[in-house]
């Protein structure tokens, strides 16, 4: 009897052995097939049939690879925001993700390019604005998030480019947004700069503050007409005594340099202005008169040295070679353009620009 048992229990051993090698044999086989298949229907097919295999890990991380890969060549085909943008999300660890918003950037900048070739200019412009292709464009532009356009036109058609390309559809991947700054609210937002000189009227001299001049070029008259609440654009340099009382809601361009503890406008570019009030055009000193400074919506704001309380709660550093520039929108904050430096917030986080592999966020 136990002789029988013995035997029972050896022919047991030896058929669950014989289907162990059985299995493992099929699942070798199964394996190999597949690795030659290399598709992702092939990889899940194996993974369902086999859940317990050791290449299963081997099989899942093919299987999304695959799935990526996949994925990157419809992007690429289709090359559209959207497109690169599902990429984004649905892969935010792929080593493509620099390439994705590098496409989406190019796509926006060259929305933009032809944005701002639609816009109405003056006649008078000429130069290379008044000449340029699309394709010209789109190569200073982007040319211009790497570093500083050597010739100061092109500087200035590049921070309106890249202004415009901030607020295209699909561009929040690619554009780091401050939204605790916002433009000054309400719709009367006017657009100030040399083409809103106002005609048959000018104005000349210049302002004195502290040793610094500020040379008149002309002066925009507001809708409701009041020569008092005139508005001068100047070039040069004039310290800023009172930033949050200055911030006014329209939009120009200007230009920020922090000199020790005193904060400075200053003018470098084409149409970048020192806006002043004029104080019904009396004394230079006379009451009412002073710095305005653009706070609405478009405004474009460069920052050149330690800036420090422009914007509470907010510390500015921009190169001296390529200061920091942003634009302000409307529900999405003060939106990095270009230029070198950093910003760091009150409760010290802080930024460097240009931003480096780290996804662009809103702040």
């Amino acid at each position: 009897m136990k002789l029988k048992f013995s035997l029972a229990c050896a022919f047991l051993a030896l058929a669950v052995g014989a289907a162990f090698f059985v299995m493992r044999g099929r699942e070798s086989k199964a394996w190999k097939e597949t690795e030659a298949t290399d598709t992702q229907a092939a990889y899940e097919e194996f993974i369902e049939e086999f859940p317990s295999n050791e290449n299963v890990s081997i099989a899942k991380e093919r299987q999304a690879a695959l799935h990526e890969a996949q994925m990157w060549d419809e992007a690429v085909a289709a090359s559209t925001v959207d497109a690169f943008a599902e990429f984004i999300e649905t892969f935010p660890a792929s080593a493509r993700i620099d390439q994705a918003r590098a496409s989406i950037n190019a796509i926006v900048v060259r929305a933009a390019c032809q944005a701002y070739l639609a816009e109405p200019r003056d006649q008078e412009e000429g130069g290379f604005e008044g000449s340029a292709s699309a394709d010209e464009l789109e190569v200073i532009a982007l040319d211009a998030q790497v570093e500083r356009p050597g010739d100061l036109a092109k500087y200035r058609i590049a921070l309106d480019i890249l202004a415009l390309a901030c607020r295209q559809a699909g561009a929040a991947p690619v554009k780091t947004s401050f939204s605790g700054i916002q433009p000054e609210p309400g719709e009367d937002c006017m657009r100030l700069g040399s083409h809103a000189m106002s005609s048959g009227l000018s104005m000349s001299g210049t302002v004195q503050s502290a040793g610094m001049e500020l040379s008149l070029a002309g002066i925009v008259v507001p809708p409701d007409g009041r020569l008092s609440n005139a508005i001068a654009l100047g070039e040069g340099r004039l310290p800023i005594n009172d930033v949050d009382g200055a911030k006014r809601n329209f939009s120009g361009n200007i230009a920020i340099e922090g000199n020790q503890s005193t904060l400075v406008a200053f003018t470098e570019l084409p149409d970048e202005w020192v806006f002043y009030k004029t104080g019904g055009f009396g004394a230079a000193a006379g009451e009412g008169s002073g710095i305005v400074l653009p706070n609405g919506r478009g405004t474009i704001v460069r920052f050149r040295g330690r800036v420090d309380g422009y914007y509470p709660g907010y510390v500015f550093k921009g190169a001296e070679d390529y200061p920091l520039a942003f634009v302000l929108i409307d529900g999405i904050g003060l939106t990095y353009l270009c230029g070198n430096g950093s910003v760091t917030s009150a409760s010290g986080d802080t930024w460097s620009f240009p931003p480096g592999n780290g996804e662009p966020k809103s702040r």
